[in-house]
């Protein structure tokens, strides 16, 4: 006898799933389940999976209909990719600036003033916001994102320190100028500049320098703090275009990843009392993960209770019959009684006439 949760039925299935015949996971939970149901309480149907000797196995649905949701989640697998390696944030004299090491020598500054937000959640919430940039080449994605940032942020301009026209200076930026290339081996370095912005770039080495004026009046250069993004590779399990499950290698930004391994619970006590400790960009981080952690457990939850009833629901009906009610056997003693009384009357009164004695 063959089943009907077969291979063949889980092919099928997962061929729809593919197709994108189910925009969320309830939709293929309720289409299973509709055919669950025919195949038990359709007498029509019923009977054409008995004749050919296909057998309705509501345990074998329960393990079935467990794969075909875990394969649905890796269909919705985001294997979007963001290297952030290269990208830092820099603070002159108050102004935020996005610093990206092209890796050619060169670098794009943007000015990210304008904004509290931090640029790691600015790169998310690009990525997130168009397929374009969720392929699986981080690099690519972050370049793209680069490119789209510079529509609504100013571009700093960088020039060659030995290009650089002292006289189309104002005073204050030619002293400024004066003092970066004082700076100790200052001949032997091959600086990328921006004077009215105060940015000094070694473009050899990544540094960046900014002058600073102190209470007392003294010219300082500085070198500023860059605060970077951590790159994690992942591997999780996905759908290809074809069907076929594969690991994909995804970068994605995240400086928190020890607190990856607990639960909702224990990530709420960490932003309930630590959260202080941490920085804008980490704190985002952490609560964004929380979010996840719980959006995960609950859909946990709700996927063991729907394959518990589904489970239940798919158990043979059993058919019980109506017990007659008995018969009162006192009536019935009286009701004998009465027909034997009636039918002694009669047999009397028929020999007493046909004897002649009522004559």
């Amino acid at each position: 006898m063959s089943k009907l949760y077969d291979e063949r039925f889980k092919e099928k299935i997962k061929a729809k799933i593919l197709a994108g015949e189910f925009n969320e996971k309830q939709d293929l939970i309720n289409y299973i389940h509709g055919l669950s149901n025919d195949a038990v309480n359709n007498p029509e149907i019923a009977s054409k999976l008995e004749s050919a000797g296909v057998e309705v196995n509501s345990n074998d649905l329960a393990e079935i209909v467990k794969e075909l949701l875990e394969y649905y989640d890796k269909t919705k697998t985001n294997t979007a990719s963001l290297n952030l390696e290269n990208v830092s944030r820099i603070d002159i004299e108050d102004k935020d600036y996005i610093k990206v090491d092209n890796g050619d020598g060169s670098y794009t500054i943007l000015d990210d003033s304008m904004t509290e937000r931090d640029f790691v959640t600015q790169f998310q919430d690009r990525q997130n916001s168009s397929f374009n940039y969720q392929t699986n080449d981080g690099i690519k994605n972050r370049e793209a994102i680069i490119e789209d940032m510079k529509k609504d942020k100013v571009e700093v301009t960088l020039e060659s320190s030995t290009q650089t026209n002292v006289r189309d200076l104002s005073p204050e930026e030619r002293r400024e100028f004066a003092a970066v290339m004082r700076l100790p081996d200052s001949d032997e370095i091959n600086f990328l500049v921006d004077p009215e912005r105060n940015i000094y770039i070694n473009k050899d080495t990544g540094e960046t320098f900014y002058t600073h004026r102190t209470s007392d009046g003294k010219l300082e250069v500085r070198s500023a703090t860059e605060q970077k993004a951590e790159t994690l590779t992942d591997t999780l399990n996905s759908v290809d275009e074809l069907g076929n499950e594969v690991e994909v290698n995804v970068e994605s930004v995240s400086d928190l990843s020890e607190f990856e391994a607990l639960d909702s619970y224990e990530l709420e006590m960490v932003v309930n009392n630590k959260l202080d400790s941490l920085t804008p960009e980490q704190q985002a981080k952490l609560k964004e993960m929380l979010a996840r952690k719980k959006a995960e457990e609950k859909e946990k939850v709700l996927e063991k209770e729907n394959v518990k009833e589904q489970a239940l629901e798919m158990k043979p009906k059993t058919l019980i019959k109506q017990m007659q009610k008995p018969y009162n056997g006192f009536l019935s003693l009286m009701f004998l009684c009465l027909i034997v009384s009636l039918l002694s009357t009669s047999i009397l009164l028929y020999i007493i006439i046909s004897n002649g004695l009522l004559g």
